[in-house]
């Protein structure tokens, strides 16, 4: 597979290819990474908090601009459109991490892509904290299951298989607003001064 020119009708026959010819369990995983690893990168191609602005496969692989956000979206596109679909859930997390911000992989709540580029993790030797989560619905990622709250410092961000989102923030310690930490400072002032 030659990949020096990423865009166009080549870079599309030779993703139609691996999809065609991914195998039935974890070495798909594999396979899709190095696929992906091979594509030349850009700064910013893709917003990864609005799924609403994110291209169709097709047209992230005809515009060529691949970044590492867009490399985890071409990487589940490959496996949600691949002929051999052994995994129950593809997701995208845009997460917290040690040291960045980034658009993870998550395969079946076990594997994550993205971490560390070119790499699968198992998802309990990983900590990050996620920010929003993208569901594949049969057409596209949306985030109705959006984990947009206030979870600073909880790193256990994946609601456990057959509970609903909201049954698993319930248990997430939510932290005062603005509005409570200014009430709070304006207490302590009053304490300091009395």
């Amino acid at each position: 597979m030659n990949l020096e020119n990423f865009s166009g009708k080549r870079f599309l026959a030779d993703w139609k290819d691996i999809r065609n010819i991914l195998p039935s369990n974890d070495s798909a995983i594999e396979c899709v990474i190095e696929f992906w690893k091979k594509c030349p990168t850009v700064n910013r191609a893709i917003d990864p908090t609005n799924a609403d602005s994110w291209p169709s496969a097709w047209e992230l692989i005809d515009s060529g601009l691949i970044c590492r956000y867009a490399l985890a979206l071409g990487m589940a596109y490959t496996l949600v459109y691949a002929d051999s679909s052994w995994w129950e859930r593809v997701e995208l997390v845009f997460a917290h991490t040690d040291s960045d911000q980034t658009l993870l992989l998550i395969i079946d709540k076990h594997w994550v892509l993205n971490y560390s580029y070119g790499e699968k993790q198992d998802i309990e030797q990983v900590e990050f904290r996620a920010i929003d989560r993208f569901v594949f619905d049969g057409k596209r990622f949306n985030e109705k299951e959006a984990t947009r709250s206030k979870n600073a410092g909880n790193n256990n961000v994946l609601p456990e298989h057959g509970k609903k989102l909201s049954e698993w923030q319930k248990g997430v310690p939510k932290g005062p607003n603005s509005a409570e930490r200014r009430k709070m400072r304006r207490k302590e002032k009053e304490k300091e001064k009395a």
